[in-house]
């Protein structure tokens, strides 16, 4: 049966999807009808009364906003009685407005100004005082003028709906009405922008540039921002190489035009006034500025000149995982096949590299879930309680097949899930939220995998497998796995039992599994979870890894890491960023190229500073200076993604185009530039690349035949080819110790990602400096208060720093989490070991005692 249904529209017949909106239909067919309340990612709200239209037999107008389509509806929104009805309610509308659009930033891309041209009488007969607001100060990135607002509401459901923050509101009614904080309070929330973006006139404005252009000033490029894994597509806006602005298309990209407060505040990077500009070369402990040709010159004599004495060996190279495909797969190209040497890795290492190679090894590829599969799940399960500050995008998708899909969340981690709790907080939208203790993820993967084979739920896997599992898991209690995670049995099966129920089930994992100890083995295990369950190589199910970084996908997929050659081709490979670093320190390692990676702030546990002033030749190539910079024997001097062109892979392995917007600053290069002089000057043929598709040119035809495509047969037969091979050495988890101390987390914010973040003026005003969170009951417990300074040692003493208290309800009791984003001292304090498997460092956990020191400081 037909779902379509024919309508006459301004005298043209067109067809449509049965329940299709009339103002949708409209646009299908070419037709504008003027509004300020609709817009397509809101529900209907029909309250501005500006898309009214005149439908047959009606014998009122409709608002073509909230009016479905019907077999044979006869539709005018060009009739007299519609332009009548339109020219009322803007003379309405406009007799309140200020006539103030030369000063408005809105001003040249307003709704309002486009309708009044067109919908609105030449005079008015409001002969009343217009109505006005005092001025009041809305927060620290948007500028609220009331006196402008259209009283549409967008941005109140936007925030409500799109966002599931519900920091706006409607406040006082009639020609008092306006848009206000709760209580009028200075606005509070994730700062994601999209009530600027949203509103279509100039009552919510950034203040992050305000009056320093106008619209049609602004070129404007379309580019994937760069702050994590979510691969969100945006639009940069600049005017004479200074970006002004970011926007996106609301219902475009991975993202759909949604964005988070680092995607739409965050651009102060690209510009910033520390960028560095020109190569320099260390002499006599100063750097000093030299020409491109002097310092690429003095890289390719000293690599020679240490290759020919030590051998290729004695030098290793590390690149940001923020880098682009093409530059990923240059650098590892020019290391192995020009220079030699196998000792290649990057910023992967750190965590996301235990995601590919435990989902590459069960299923021979990464790629098991997208956003389409996370929307219409009906069941997710979640090991990412911080999914909102990591990968605020995705979160999103997770809200959205919550509220408006009906989807159940089973939320694994170690925060609260308190009631008060900020809103967006994921454990307070689940429906099953496992508690855990910090550093239990093990336990309770083991949990949820005993409850499931001994349950009463058929199994996917096979046969063999299954009985495998249930043996292992026999050995292990319930009793020892609540000692372990503060999870009883009952909780477990419960959630075991929803998720194998489910039609479509999705799976999550972050951070707290990829960068946490025995990350590897714990993919795996959730892996095997999902298999058993029967959710995953199935429509609508699968497996989504996060990724912090922006290109952690891409950088091990293009060979950014020592164990894999581009298209996860394994090699024997070399050694690993930690290991280079321990090789320098004994002497072997004599050179290290470091592509935007800072060891001496990622590995302050180790003794990075003596290992690299043991170097021969340190080369740094960066955005800004840092530590390591300032120790380097030549620096040179890149460019950020707002510069350059090339292909970030998300983290659900989609590849997007990276768009240049603005010339290099100063005389920075493209890395991809940079590495492709170095391979012309050390005499490689193969680096003649004229542009950035040139180098993914030569990267498609050099990877596997259809990679990265799997078929579900070709996952079917990898999964059967595991379920034969694995072993499973399931240990009694080690019950949580509770003596008193805290347990920390180094994690992120949301309004920062590593340190970049910190060189964008309007995100340090929402979050400015280092600060460790504590849950309120615990700061009561010690008389402490927001600001006040704390001194943090090792458990069983030794270094201390210090640092203020931000109190925190998502934290939860006996818990602390420190901000990875500012002064790294605090990770000297945790103890470092290396996965067994994959050489990944676990840098950012441990038992740490807390006494307070002073009064707050400002």
């Amino acid at each position: 049966m037909s779902n379509k249904v024919k309508i006459k529209f301004n005298g043209a017949e067109i067809e449509v999807e049965k329940g299709t909106l009339l103002i949708e239909a409209a646009k299908r067919a070419g037709i504008e009808i003027p509004h300020f309340c609709y817009h397509p990612k809101l529900k209907p709200d029909a309250n501005c009364r500006m898309c009214l239209v005149e439908v047959e037999k009606m014998p009122k107008l409709q608002t073509s906003c909230s009016t479905p389509a019907a077999e044979g509806m006869i539709v005018s929104s060009i009739s007299p009685r519609v332009k009548d009805a339109q020219f009322g309610v803007m003379e309405f509308i406009l007799g309140n407005h200020p006539l103030d659009c030369p000063e408005c930033d809105q001003g040249g891309e307003c709704q309002l100004q486009d309708f009044a041209h067109a919908y609105s009488p030449t005079t008015s007969r409001f002969t009343e005082d217009k109505r006005v607001f005092e001025k009041t100060y809305f927060g620290p990135l948007i500028e609220k003028e009331m006196n402008r607002c259209v009283s549409c509401l967008r941005c109140v459901r936007y925030c409500d709906e799109v966002i599931d923050s519900n920091a706006l509101g409607s406040i006082d009614r009639g020609s008092h009405h306006q848009i206000g904080a709760f209580a009028q309070h200075e606005l509070d929330c994730e700062f994601c922008g999209g009530c600027i973006q949203i509103c279509p006139v100039g009552a919510l404005t950034s203040r992050l540039a305000m009056y320093d252009y106008r619209p049609w000033q602004l070129k404007k490029t379309e580019t994937i921002c760069n702050y994590c894994g979510d691969g969100c597509l945006m639009t940069l806006e600049a005017v004479k190489d200074d970006v002004k602005r970011v926007s996106s298309e609301l219902g475009t990209g991975r993202n759909e035009g949604d964005l988070c407060a680092r995607g739409f505040f965050g651009y102060g990077t690209i510009n910033h006034e520390d960028r560095l500009t020109r190569p320099t070369v260390r002499v006599q402990d100063r750097q000093l500025q030299t020409t491109w040709e002097g310092a690429t010159d003095k890289i390719v004599a000293g690599l020679k000149h240490i290759k020919a004495q030590y051998g290729p060996q004695a030098i290793g190279g590390m690149i940001s995982p923020h880098c682009t495909n093409e530059e990923i797969y240059l650098f590892q190209k020019l290391m192995r096949k020009v220079i030699g040497t196998p000792n290649i890795d990057s910023g992967a290492r750190y965590g996301h590299i235990n995601a590919v190679a435990g989902l590459n090894d069960v299923f021979g590829t990464t790629r098991l879930a997208r956003y389409e599969d996370i929307v219409e799940a009906d069941v997710l399960l979640a090991f990412a309680g911080e999914l909102t500050e990591s990968n605020p995008i995705t979160g999103l998708k997770v809200k959205e097949a919550i509220k408006k899909r009906g989807a159940k969340l089973i939320a694994v981690d170690a925060f609260n899930r308190q009631s008060d709790a900020y809103r967006s907080h994921l454990p307070r939208l689940a429906s099953q939220h496992l508690q855990i203790k910090m550093g239990s993820e093990g336990a309770a993967i083991l949990g949820l995998t005993k409850a499931l084979v001994e349950g009463s739920a058929p199994l996917s896997a096979p046969a063999p497998f299954i009985e495998k599992v249930k043996q292992s898991a026999a050995g292990i209690s319930f009793a020892q796995i609540e000692a372990a995670t503060g999870v009883a049995e009952a909780v477990f099966r419960a959630a075991a039992s929803l998720y194998a129920g489910a039609k479509r089930g999705v799976l999550l994992f972050g951070r707290a599994i990829t960068r946490s100890e025995n990350g590897y083995q714990n993919v795996v295990a959730l892996a095997e979870l999902a298999i058993l369950a029967g959710q995953v190589n199935k429509p609508g199910a699968g497996i989504l890894a996060l990724a912090k970084e922006n290109n952690a996908q891409g950088a091990v997929e293009m060979g950014g890491v020592t164990e894999y050659l581009p298209g996860l081709t394994p090699t024997a490979g070399g050694l690993t960023l930690s290991e280079m670093i321990d090789a320098a320190a004994r002497g072997e390692i004599k050179a290290l190229y470091l592509v935007g990676e800072n060891p001496l702030r990622s590995l302050p546990q180790k003794k990075v500073e003596e290992a690299l002033r043991k170097l021969d030749l340190l080369i740094c190539q960066e955005l800004f200076p840092n530590e390591t910079t300032a120790l380097a024997h030549i620096v040179l001097p890149a460019t950020s993604y707002a510069e350059k062109e090339g292909r970030f892979t998300n983290h659900e392995g989609e590849i997007q185009k990276v768009r240049k917007a603005i010339e290099p600053l100063g005389n920075a290069k493209p890395d991809w530039e940079i590495f492709s002089l170095l391979g012309k000057k050390f005499g490689a043929e193969s680096f003649q690349y004229k542009d950035a598709d040139a180098i993914w040119k030569e990267i498609v035809m050099a990877l596997p035949a259809g990679w990265p495509a799997s078929s579900p047969e070709g996952i079917a037969a990898k999964i059967a080819a595991h379920a034969q091979t694995a072993t499973r050495r399931v240990a009694a988890p080690a019950p949580s110790a509770s003596n008193g101390h805290f347990d920390l987390q180094i994690g992120q914010i949301l309004f920062h990602s590593g340190k970049m973040s910190t060189y964008a003026g309007g995100l340090l005003g929402l979050f400015p400096k280092e600060a460790v969170l504590m849950h309120p009951d615990d700061g009561e417990r010690l008389g402490l208060e927001d600001g006040e300074v704390v001194e943090i040692s090792a458990d069983g003493g030794g270094a201390a720093i210090q640092a203020p208290v931000k109190l925190s309800k998502k934290v939860a009791p006996g818990t602390l989490l420190f901000p990875e984003h500012f002064g790294m001292e605090i990770k000297r304090l945790l103890p470092v070991s290396t996965d067994p498997k994959t050489r990944a460092l676990y840098t950012e956990r441990g038992r740490v005692t807390l006494s307070k020191v002073s009064v707050s400081v400002k």
